[in-house]
């Protein structure tokens, strides 16, 4: 589970890092006030955090004795993303087809 967590919070700080290089170029072209400054380099933040929070939960990974086991079922019944819990279980990622362009709205 450590290991899956640390791979989700990878993960997410890369996604993290490609919305800090695409948006915050934009976002300090547009914006004259400090506050939105401040708000762009949260995302610089937000990514190191996730990076800082895998690298903890992979570090736990490999102390963790292997005769250790949990059931996380009751934790992930809290979660609402469906892939999110498919993936903490350890279960085959869906891939989905390339759409290179499609903007998905929810």
């Amino acid at each position: 589970m450590f290991a899956r967590l640390g791979a989700e919070c990878a993960e997410l700080g890369g996604l993290a890092e490609q919305l800090q290089s695409v948006l915050a170029p934009a976002l300090l072209r547009l914006a004259d006030d400090g506050e939105c400054h401040r708000n762009v380099q949260s995302l610089d933040l937000f990514a190191q955090r996730l990076a800082g929070v895998a690298t903890i939960l992979n570090t736990l990974q490999e102390q963790v004795p292997p005769a250790w086991h949990t059931d996380v079922e009751a934790a992930l019944r809290d979660v609402t993303l469906s892939e999110l819990v498919k993936r903490l279980r350890g279960e085959p990622a869906m891939t989905a087809p390339d759409d290179a362009g499609a903007l998905e709205l929810f």
